[in-house]
């Protein structure tokens, strides 16, 4: 016979009505409780229910909350709805936890010695006054931290409020090893909305640019090849000079023999020579300065870098140079 139990505190009236609704609803529904209790596999249900008691044990509550629930979802039986009334209590979901204290003492024909009957009805005594506690909506930015009652994490934040019992509260949110905390002081009836959040960090990027190694000896092969190049073209200018000269003579005998026409091609010669000595005289000046500017700023490089900084040296390329001598090469 399903059974309403006055466990040794007072009941007023509202409570008692409540109880005497559940009564009906118990009554009706025992059949069918008792009956999937009976027809399950009991060591199903051990094995689920001892999976369901580890998360309780090592997670965090809202964790064990699901794990209850999955297990109340096929079994039904005292140590079940017991720890699920103990979930909801710890998760400050008084209403949720009387719902199942009541089940242990009124689903299972439990005698009012038994533990789980006795601890039930303790536990519900302690919370008959569910309906007059504070309403505490808390609002987690970011939404997948983990808050924390007074020391006991609770899991993420949920959708609907807490109910606490007039008092001071430590509220605290854990994310990316930053913490937000809070105390609140709260009285009985009163709603009340509490913000924490956690500021996400800004992740800043250094680029290094690229340049030699500390103590690094690396050839500067640019460097070098301009310097090598621009002799190349001092010598080819020196080689046009002379031919240039030598087609002036060409041009003055042309001119003591009266040959026109000697005489014209002779100054085309010495024109074409002149043009050549002056282009590649140009070219070998440019090259081989600029591959003596680029050993000089490489010797000019720090040997060392201060500890801590970024290492920041001139790289020998064929951009940089045109940039430095608006040449291209």
């Amino acid at each position: 016979m399903t059974r309403i139990i006055n466990a040794g505190f007072p009941m007023r009236e509202h409570v008692a009505t409540r109880m005497a609704f559940w009564g009906v609803v118990f009554a009706v529904l025992l059949p069918v409780l008792r009956a999937n209790a009976q027809d399950s596999d009991p060591e199903e249900y051990k094995t689920r229910l001892e999976r369901a008691m580890q998360v309780y044990n090592t997670e965090t509550l809202d964790r064990a909350l699901v794990a209850y629930l999955e297990v109340r979802a096929k079994f039904s039986g005292p140590e079940v709805d017991y720890s699920l009334a103990r979930v909801y209590h710890k998760l400050y979901q008084c209403e949720d936890a009387q719902t199942f204290y009541l089940f242990v003492m009124n689903l299972y024909d439990l005698p009012e010695d038994h533990d789980f009957f006795a601890k039930a009805a303790n536990h519900y005594g302690s919370i008959l006054n569910c309906d007059t506690y504070a309403r505490v909506t808390v609002e987690c930015q970011p939404a997948t931290a983990n808050l924390s009652i007074n020391g006991e994490p609770v899991g993420q934040c949920l959708s609907r409020p807490y109910r606490f019992p007039e008092g001071t509260y430590i509220l605290r949110l854990d994310a990316n090893g930053e913490t937000s905390e809070e105390s609140v002081r709260v009285s009985a009836s009163q709603e009340k909305t509490v913000s924490l959040k956690i500021e996400e960090k800004v992740v800043e990027k250094i680029v290094e640019v690229p340049g030699p190694a500390v103590g690094s000896t690396q050839t500067n092969w640019l460097a070098w090849g301009l310097i090598g190049g621009g002799a190349l073209s001092l010598t080819a200018s020196g080689l046009f000079n002379a031919a240039g000269y030598s087609a002036l003579v060409d041009v003055q005998k042309a001119a003591d023999r009266g040959d026109a026409s000697g005489r014209l091609s002779a100054e085309d010669d010495v024109s074409s020579n002149q043009m050549l000595t002056g282009i590649t005289l140009g070219l070998g000046i440019a090259a081989a300065g600029t591959g003596a500017v680029l050993l000089i700023l490489d010797g000019m490089q720090e040997e060392e870098t201060p500890s801590g900084g970024i290492e920041v040296g001139f790289c020998a390329t064929p951009e940089n140079a045109s940039l430095m001598f608006g040449t291209t090469f």
